[in-house]
């Protein structure tokens, strides 16, 4: 592979970054709209498919919220850092809440595909990945919450 230096514009890294990440989940909705398009049916299996990805990368079984919610957002992008994406509202190592205060992957889906199937193959991928790790992801209107699993 080539050194990362040689394919980055380093005159403007932020903007090539940016790029590359809407190149990217451009690819990714278009590949999902075309599997299922038509086919509702088949978003069954591609969440199945997302959670086996998911526990490939999967996270230390140790039972700490916080642990689990930098492992997977050192994964995961929700669009550029800098620009503060979600707001963590609780933090300990029982529970992590955060708000999305804006979703970079809204504007990648369609109305015939909103970003809810973003979110669902998302979550399929985060259960795959806490699966042994003693952490369990819950989402509900943005809002979302990584505990400790009783």
């Amino acid at each position: 592979p080539e050194p990362l230096e040689t394919i980055i514009d380093q005159s403007n890294i932020h903007g090539w970054l940016s790029e590359a990440v809407a190149n990217s989940e451009r690819r990714f909705a278009m590949i999902v709209s075309g599997i299922i398009s038509g086919h509702p049916e088949r978003m069954d299996a591609l969440q199945s498919v997302m959670e086996e990805l998911g526990r490939q990368y999967a996270m230390p079984g140790s039972g700490d919220a916080e642990q689990a919610f930098q492992a997977v957002h050192n994964i995961l992008l929700d669009g550029m850092p800098c620009d503060f994406p979600f707001e963590v509202t609780t933090s300990g190592s029982e529970n992590v809440t955060w708000r999305v205060k804006s979703s970079a992957h809204t504007a990648y889906w369609t109305a015939e595909l909103s970003a809810e199937t973003y979110y669902l193959l998302r979550d399929a991928w985060v259960k795959g990945a806490l699966a042994g790790s003693g952490i369990v992801h819950t989402r509900s209107a943005g809002c979302h919450t990584l505990r400790r699993g009783r």
